[in-house]
C-alpha cells in the first residue's frame, strides 16, 4: 500500500487503523533466517492533526520499544533479528478516549529484512 509520513511516499508499507488504549499487530515468521530489519514507522499524513501512537517492534518474547510517534514525526527501527522466529510490529493508540475509535493510520514504511535462504 502506499503510504506518507511527513510528505514522504512509502510505495511499499504496511498500514493499520487504531482503537485507543488496545494493541494493534502483525506478525511475521522470520523462521530464524534473517538477521537485520529496519523500518521507518508513524502516522499518515492523511490523519487527524493530535494523531499518535507508542510504537514497537517484537522479537520473539522481547519487546523493543521505538517511541511515541505523531503526525509528521515518524520515527526509525534498526534491529539485530539473528536467531528471530517471529517478528512483530505493534501499535497503541494513545489520542482519542476509551469510547471512540480513532482513525489515524500508523505507517510501517518500506520495512526491509536481510534474510538467507
Amino acid at each position: 500500500m502506499v503510504s506518507s509520513m511527513r510528505g514522504e511516499t512509502y510505495v511499499k508499507s504496511i498500514t493499520f487503523g487504531q482503537t485507543f488504549g488496545e494493541a494493534n499487530w502483525i506478525d511475521y515468521n522470520l523462521g530464524l533466517k534473517c538477521q537485520r530489519f529496519e523500518v521507518t514507522v508513524g502516522v499518515d499524513d492523511t490523519a487527524p492533526p493530535k494523531s499518535g501512537a507508542r510504537v514497537a517492534v517484537w522479537t520473539d518474547d522481547v519487546e523493543h520499544v521505538i517511541g511515541q510517534t505523531a503526525l509528521g514525526k515518524p520515527l526509525t527501527a534498526k534491529l539485530d533479528v539473528t536467531g528471530v522466529l517471529r517478528l512483530r510490529l505493534e501499535a497503541v493508540s494513545t489520542v482519542g478516549d476509551t469510547n471512540a475509535e480513532y482513525g489515524g493510520d500508523i505507517v510501517w514504511g518500506s520495512p526491509r529484512s536481510w534474510c538467507t535462504s
